[in-house]
């Protein structure tokens, strides 16, 4: 028996600098108010001219110092029933507590705190134990109960016969993965530095913030304080309250392996893992504006709101005095919140994922000369996140009031994958098949050859469509808007043999069935899905060839001759196609690229 404790301490100490952005818009330049504007209305290199920064970021530099602590310990036991049954039995046991701050710089916006100002839930809690914190290092959970069992065997019920498996637990690691010391950075250490608001006004976001050719604003610093109404000017963030509950891997397999003549193994295998809890913070779009004010009050959201009576004239409440937005803020969860911000969330286990794939191998072991390795992957992957990076789900979700919208095949969803690579020293010269006894001269000319072919055959990637976004100029800060798409075959029957390099938008070139996509209208979601698993990009066929000659000039001086042939039927790979129904190209294959590349070399070894 195995066992051992493992302890890991994570630190990540930042020191940065102040740094700068700013942000121009189309809207800058578009009709005010209306649907379309900052989408087909305005140019955002024309607000740029105009020096009009619809929206900035200037940091207050503090030093911060992020702590992560890991935990482990684990027994492992290799139990020999017989001479044809041994098993694998394991147990883990891991304690990741939340992150903290080194100095208790960590804050975090709280959904049922009620905010002084507003007197609505909505505010920050701030750790440590002065008069405001929380009295506490960190947010978020603690999670003692993650056993992560390990169980496999190996059986041998014929002479030439194995099957094994195994089962197992495996818990994501609690990292740095945003390169900063607290989380989401200023939003959840609003205590630490001071802030700039540098926010759009809500109510005529088209204005902007500031004009170049009148300088930067220095009035729009406001010094660090511990201020449970931050999120009030500004946009707030907030550690999950969930986080802590450590996201865990399931994984399984089984696998029948046959030795159908000497040195040759025919292997069949089921793999299959599920993800259960990943971190994505992205997907709690907290305070996102409900889809159905869309279409319940559609241009009236942008109206100002700043009393009661406009309140009133607009058929909605008040939310609280001193309020001043437009319709869409008021409607908001949080009406509070500044502007038309969500509230962005770290540390959400909301993410997961489903793999499951057969895998046929067959692995000739090198025998007189000749080896070969066969692998084909039949899988399907389905989850509703891309990872559990910080900022690693664009565009996602897209109504966060419906989450099962997100569920779809991955966006590296790949069904059919086979490799083969074959390797054959030729039988010519001493101690081969041919001319074994053949001359010094001879062997240097004809021994030592060897020619060996990869192939790589893969199924394309998923596609995913999106359309315009006129929700954005109505106060909707969701996701990019996707496309309509209706039932039928989305293909067009593409033939690359008619593919015009010249005219990408010529019909030759139309890939999907572009009668079947329309653009959402103004101010409605579109219906399509993530992925598609029926329209997929262009898969991958390749094979590589080489040749290579090995000779051996004295006992410790060898000499090597190679030749790479790198796609060598000259294969051209298809792609590009655009897949936003906004564009001219839309449905189009608009590039190609791939070549045969040679590559000779030489190499000297002793």
């Amino acid at each position: 028996m195995k066992t051992g404790f493992d302890f890991r301490r994570n630190h990540l100490n930042t020191r940065p600098t102040q740094g700068g952005t700013f942000r121009f818009n189309p809207r800058g330049t578009a009709i005010p108010n209306e649907a379309f504007s900052g989408n087909q209305t305005g140019y955002a290199f024309a607000s740029y001219l105009l020096g009009i920064v619809d929206s900035a970021a200037l940091s207050d530099p503090v030093g911060l110092g992020g702590r992560r602590h890991y935990y482990g310990l684990f027994f492992q036991d290799d139990f020999k029933i017989n001479s044809k049954l041994t098993l694998n039995l394991g147990m883990r046991w891991e304690y990741q507590p939340p992150g903290t701050e080194v100095a208790d710089r960590l804050s975090s916006w709280n959904a049922g705190k009620i905010d002084p100002l507003s007197g609505l839930p909505g505010a920050y809690d701030f750790a440590g134990a002065c008069t405001v914190c929380a009295s506490t290092h960190y947010f978020g959970r603690r999670s003692l109960r993650d056993f992560s069992p390990r169980i496999g065997f190996a059986w041998q019920p014929g002479q030439r016969w194995t099957l094994r498996g195994a089962y197992g637990i495996f818990y994501e690691g609690d990292l740095f993965n945003n390169f900063n010391g607290t989380p989401l950075g200023k939003r959840t250490n609003v205590q630490a530095g001071g802030t700039y608001s540098l926010d759009p006004d809500p109510v005529q976001p088209w204005a902007g913030i500031f004009n170049w050719d009148s300088g930067f604003p220095q009035k729009s610093f406001v010094p660090a304080s511990y201020d449970v109404s931050w999120g009030d000017k500004n946009a707030p963030g907030m550690i999950d309250p969930n986080y802590g509950r450590t996201p865990y891997i399931q994984q399984w397999n089984v696998n029948l392996q046959r030795e159908i003549v000497k040195n040759l193994v025919v292997e069949v295998g089921y793999v299959g893992n599920k993800g259960t809890g990943l971190h994505a913070g992205e997907l709690q779009r907290v305070n996102q504006i409900s889809p159905a004010a869309l279409a319940q009050y559609g241009s009236r959201l942008t109206n100002a709101v700043r009393s009661p009576a406009d309140a009133a004239a607009n058929g909605i409440r008040y939310p609280y005095p001193g309020f001043n937005g437009t319709v869409g803020s008021a409607l908001r969860p949080y009406p509070q919140v500044q502007g038309n911000n969500v509230v962005q969330v770290y540390g959400a286990p909301v993410g997961f994922s489903t793999y499951h794939g057969l895998q046929l191998v067959v692995n000739r072991q090198f025998s007189h000369g000749l080896s070969v390795y066969t692998n084909y992957v039949y899988s399907k992957n389905i989850t509703n996140i891309t990872s559990s990076l910080v900022g690693d789900n664009a565009n996602r979700p897209l109504d966060y009031y419906n989450l099962r919208l997100e569920k779809a095949v991955s966006e590296y969803d790949v069904p059919h994958m086979f490799k083969a690579y074959v390797d054959y020293e030729l039988p010519f010269g001493r101690g081969k098949a041919l001319a074994s006894n053949a001359r010094r001269v001879t062997n240097t000319l004809i021994g030592g050859w060897s020619v060996s072919v990869v192939l790589n055959y893969f199924s394309g990637v998923p596609l995913g469509f999106l359309g315009s976004a006129p929700l954005s100029s109505q106060g909707w800060n969701g996701a990019v808007n996707r496309a309509n798409v209706a039932a039928g075959d989305l293909k067009a029957g593409f033939d690359p043999s008619r593919f015009n390099f010249a005219n990408t938008r010529s019909p030759e070139d139309a890939y999907l069935n572009k009668s079947l996509f329309s653009d959402p209208a103004a101010l409605t979601l579109g219906t399509s899905a993530p992925r598609y698993t029926q329209v997929r990009d262009f898969g991958t066929k390749n094979e590589d060839g080489g040749l290579q000659k090995n000779t051996r000039l004295t006992e410790k001086v060898r000499f090597q001759l190679r030749a790479e042939f790198l796609n060598v039927l000259n294969r051209h790979q298809f792609g590009g196609i655009s897949t936003n129904v906004t564009s001219l190209t839309f449905g189009q294959v608009t590039n190609v690229f791939n070549n045969r590349q040679v590559q000779l070399g030489a190499r000297l070894d002793f």
